[in-house]
């Protein structure tokens, strides 16, 4: 019989709650959701708002220490997933370097879940939360990234994500595993906190509008990202073990947008003139990050039928709809 527990670490964020949605489609999924703390409210609340006809029921929170390896390997063996997909780490940079053990953290969880799992010989499919950080500056300014292009990390976010990337062609060659990397370039949702550049731009177009901020200040306006839906993306997470892939995937939309056209979309949302409103200060950016991102998400699409269906103005409309009617 084909087992239907699904363990997702890390499933707080905002991929987990749209991956437990998508997975909660199939009556006969159980999700058991990782975190690291014991009040799950917010997230049954965005859980509802995704989908109002979720059923609770076959969802199950485990609040565990991943860092800990007999805990993980209980837990695993308990369970016996038949899949597992993990996403577990800070997805800030900026976090990382305040907080560097928060990076060790990364490696640490990663190599604990592998090695519980080799253990209890359940080589069930697996997906690694893979980032496009992990290319850091590239010496082609204009190059678009994609699964062979060169890795130069340069945070401790990305040296960390690197680090587990790399074990996982030893793991899917050494043991003919069905692990799989998602390369996951910037994805954003109306469940990002205003840490995130996108949503602090939309928050504060409506702030503002409200006479409750008085202006914003931005690291660039000329920084291009390849921005997508945090949905989109789950739903490729889900396609990729549902197919049993056994490869590194770059997750993308491939279209990049500046921080410029983020700034006036966001702001008319509003009825509002970016310009008066909004001032630079170099300070809020990293000089080593590249000023342009672009990707190529072909193979995916190639080898999946998985693409983006939603472009990143569409996304800034849902923002701007929650952060309006919370």
């Amino acid at each position: 019989m084909k087992n239907t527990n699904v363990i997702i670490s890390g499933i707080s964020g905002q991929d987990g709650l749209f991956l437990t949605s998508e997975l909660l489609k199939n009556s006969n999924i159980s999700v058991y959701g990782v975190t690291r703390g014991n009040n799950h409210e917010d997230f049954f609340t965005r859980l509802s708002y995704i989908d109002p006809d979720v059923n609770f029921s076959n969802i199950k929170m485990v609040n565990i220490d991943l860092k800990n390896l007999e805990t993980t390997k209980q837990f695993i063996s308990e369970v016996k997933p038949g899949k597992f997909f993990n996403l577990t780490g800070p997805s800030s940079v900026f976090e990382s370097i305040r907080t560097p053990k928060l990076a060790n953290d990364i490696n640490k969880i990663f190599n604990n879940i592998v090695d519980s799992l080799i253990i209890e010989d359940n080589f069930c499919p697996f997906f690694q939360a893979s980032s496009s950080e992990m290319f850091g500056l590239q010496s082609n300014i204009d190059s678009v990234l994609n699964e062979k292009s060169s890795f130069n990390p340069n945070s401790p976010y990305a040296v960390a994500k690197y680090d587990n990337h790399k074990k996982i062609q030893l793991l899917r060659n050494t043991y003919n595993w069905p692990i799989c990397s998602g390369i996951m370039f910037n994805h954003e949702s109306e469940f990002r906190t205003t840490d995130f550049l996108i949503m602090k731009i939309v928050f504060s177009a409506f702030e503002i509008s409200k006479n409750l901020q008085k202006n914003l200040e931005v690291g660039s306006f000329t920084l291009q990202r390849d921005w997508g839906y945090a949905k989109d993306y789950s739903s490729a997470m889900n396609i990729l073990l549902e197919k049993k892939m056994m490869d590194d995937f770059v997750i993308s939309t491939g279209n990049s947008t500046s921080v410029k056209e983020i700034l006036d979309y966001s702001f008319s949302l509003f009825n509002l003139n970016w310009k008066q409103f909004v001032s630079l200060n170099p300070s809020l950016s990293r000089s080593e990050d590249p000023i342009t991102i672009k990707s190529s998400p072909q193979k995916i699409k190639e080898m999946t039928g998985w693409s983006a269906e939603h472009n990143i103005f569409e996304v800034v409309e849902k923002m701007a709809l929650y952060v309006s009617t919370k």
